[in-house]
């Protein structure tokens, strides 16, 4: 209990080993909501220093209940017959593509429909797929210290996630749907049986991920070299 206040207050371990607060209850209910602390979290009640999960805190527990009778991910479906070929146009790497081919990437992709709000990539999971956005937003956060910073908005008729996939390494940051999004989702081992039986229609995509990467690496050789000039003229 706040000595100065008289309100108890709780510190979290999170998964990261890292301790937070102290914060109070209302604080400990945002979290939930948000999935930032899960039942197994462990909680110190500054009232007798003892710490127990989450899931045994009575206040948190309505929480928890309501995020396990939510339906879990968004609903996965074969691409085919929920997409239209057109939609595709969007797409400055499917802009020279025959309307066959785009029907052809089709059955390689699934479809996703996700809800405001819902993430759709985790931070540290393994990444094996690329998304492409027909409709909606979303959004890259980073999550520190259990407050939310915001990278950078995704619109419709852009693609992200290729990096993972083709290294099969861990998401570096969260993805969130901003408003009710529909999503393409190749994952790679659909990617590599598209390159091997229609490699007319896997170049452009490839070319097309190779020049998003190197605009990227660009851009961070420039804020590189300005930092390093900075540091430079202050020391």
């Amino acid at each position: 209990m706040s000595s100065l206040t008289g309100v108890i207050t709780y510190k979290v371990l999170a998964s990261d080993n890292v301790l937070y607060g102290p914060v109070d209850m209302p604080t400990l209910i945002q979290w939930a909501v948000d999935e930032r602390i899960v039942p197994g979290t462990w909680i110190m009640r500054s009232i007798d220093n003892n710490w127990v999960p989450a899931g045994l805190l009575s206040d948190l527990a309505p929480y928890f209940a309501k995020a396990e009778a939510q339906p879990k991910g968004a609903p996965v479906l074969n691409a085919t017959g929920q997409v239209q070929p057109e939609e595709l146009r969007q797409f400055d790497l499917f802009v020279g593509v025959s309307n066959e081919q785009l029907v052809q990437f089709l059955e390689y992709a699934e479809f996703l429909s996700c809800r405001t709000g819902h993430v759709l990539i985790k931070k540290g999971d393994l990444g094996d797929a690329i998304y492409f956005l027909l409709s909606g937003t979303v959004r890259a956060r980073i999550m520190v210290a259990y407050e939310e910073k915001d990278l950078t908005t995704i619109p419709s008729g852009q693609f992200f996630g290729e990096i993972a996939m083709l290294t099969h390494s861990a998401r570096s940051v969260d993805i969130v749907a901003v408003e009710p999004s529909r999503l393409l989702r190749v994952d790679a081992q659909s990617f590599i049986s598209m390159s091997q039986k229609l490699p007319d229609l896997a170049c452009p995509i490839l070319f097309a991920m190779s020049r998003s990467l190197a605009s990227r690496v660009a851009d961070l050789t420039v804020r590189f070299s300005r930092d390093q000039a900075a540091e430079h003229l202050w020391s």
